[in-house]
């Protein structure tokens, strides 16, 4: 027998799946622009927009389903669950348009070191990647991919490190 929560459930979960799709596009454009070229900064400022519209949006809902239904503690984890995500993925959007906006500012990668264009290409596949295993996820309501993302983010964390300590190799020996 369905609960009536179960239905405002399920509609938030079409606004979180809504927002994952939104941040993926926005990520990869943005990304895609960096690599190789374009110009799609307009593009991506409405996406990043509707994100932080349908963050606040779910924000509301969340706080709505909990006063209207008082939902038990699992419910109360899943709405919590939902309203961090919907944080996340508007700042992604957000990470997409600054992205975006150095690409339009700096003319993105192309002058840069092969090496620097390699390093961004291999992260940003893995966070990608992440952002493809957390959708799943989260649809899914299930937790297969949890070590899966966790190693992702670590071998992303690592790249990044040692992308910066590279960079700071060069700057010192100029």
């Amino acid at each position: 027998m369905e609960r009536i929560i179960d239905s405002e459930l399920r509609s938030l979960t079409s606004m979180i799946s809504q927002m994952c799709e939104l941040a993926y596009r926005a990520v990869s454009t943005a990304i895609h622009e960096s690599l190789y070229g374009g110009d799609s900064y307009d593009n991506i400022k409405e996406e990043s927009d509707m994100l932080m519209m349908l963050a606040d949006q779910v924000e509301d809902k969340a706080v709505e389903i909990i006063a209207r239904f008082q939902p038990v503690a699992s419910d109360l984890r899943m709405i919590k669950t939902f309203m961090r995500v919907s944080y996340d993925l508007a700042r992604l959007g957000r990470y997409a348009l600054d992205i975006s906006y150095l690409n339009r500012r700096f003319g993105g990668l192309r002058e840069c070191d092969k090496w620097v264009c390699q390093y961004v290409e291999y992260m940003s596949k893995k966070v990608l990647e992440m952002i493809e295993l957390s959708v799943d996820s989260l649809r899914g309501r299930h937790l297969k991919y949890v070590e899966k993302i966790a190693k992702l983010e670590k071998e992303v964390d690592k790249s990044y490190l040692d992308f910066l300590d590279k960079i700071a190799e060069q700057l010192v020996t100029k």
